[in-house]
């Protein structure tokens, strides 16, 4: 009688986001607008995707139906495990525009989206302030107006200080006629 070692197969790691059969359409006294088909897609952890096409394809629809902010007709997403039923704070959503106030700095900025945070103290708002723009690499351009940031620079301080960790991120771009490169 032999001893065999048997290693039993990893079970396949569970999808970071599934988008499950997503239909939309939109209903307008003008027009019917079939946004989405029947589209599926499965995001592993870890993986970057990106969503290409024309102008009213439906890549804005599928970000807000990802996010929360849009209920499917038909079909589900599923976020870890969760069937997604509206916004979450487990999903961040990056819009290509960052809402920035130009009057004031990149602190000032961070800090005025946590007064809506509620229970927090001024010093904690600074804290937290402050460590989200360590944690987003703006430790040093804290003092810094709108105009001196660059455009990702501006994206990350307009990233919500509350979520320092979304397990799914979504973003919008537009579609340009020259490829844009980050």
């Amino acid at each position: 009688m032999a001893l065999h070692l048997v290693r039993p197969e990893p079970e396949p790691a569970r999808p970071k986001l599934t988008v499950d059969g997503v239909s939309k359409r939109f209903l307008s006294k003008r027009a019917r607008v079939e946004a989405l088909d029947n589209v599926s897609l499965t995001v592993a952890e870890s993986e970057f995707v990106c969503l290409i096409g024309a102008s009213g394809c439906g890549k804005s629809t599928l970000l807000d139906i990802m996010a929360g902010l849009t209920k499917p007709d038909r079909g589900r997403v599923i976020a870890d495990g969760q069937v997604v039923q509206g916004p979450g704070r487990q999903r961040l959503v990056m819009f290509q525009e960052s809402a920035l106030f130009p009057w004031l700095d990149a602190m000032g900025n961070v800090m005025f989206g946590l007064k809506l945070k509620p229970g927090l103290t001024n010093a904690e708002r600074r804290e937290t302030a402050e460590h989200h723009l360590r944690l987003v690499g703006l430790e040093k351009f804290r003092s810094a107006h709108v105009h001196e940031l660059s455009g990702g620079m501006k994206q990350r301080v307009a990233s919500d200080p509350r979520q320092h960790r979304p397990r799914v991120t979504s973003g919008y771009t537009h579609a340009r006629q020259a490829p844009l490169h980050p």
